[in-house]
């Protein structure tokens, strides 16, 4: 539980950096490419390994290569957190029982 909510403020302080970063940098595309989406994803990756954050494990998924969990939580997180909310939502409904749903 505690990883999860940690990915939650992982994706808030994503779109609070990259808001940062926005009025900062004056340029917002590059041939037709917007920019924020990459500083998001690059920001995300960041503090997914900084902080070694791993939503596939946090989920019960193990993956063969440590880094990655983290490369994968870090572009998920910089989805936002409205993003994250509707992820998590939509892996915990695929774990549960079918008589559940």
């Amino acid at each position: 539980m505690t990883a999860l909510i940690t990915i939650v403020l992982l994706a808030t302080l994503v779109q609070y950096l990259v808001d940062i970063i926005k009025n900062i940098v004056p340029i917002t595309e590059v041939k037709g490419v917007k920019l924020a989406p990459i500083y998001a994803a690059l920001v995300g990756v960041v503090l997914a390994c900084l902080t070694k954050t791993d939503i596939l494990s946090a989920l019960g998924y193990e993956s063969g290569i440590e880094a990655a969990g983290w490369v994968i939580t870090g572009l998920i997180v910089s989805g936002g957190s409205s993003a994250v909310h509707e992820l998590i939502s939509k892996l915990r409904e695929s774990r549960e029982p079918d008589e559940l749903r």
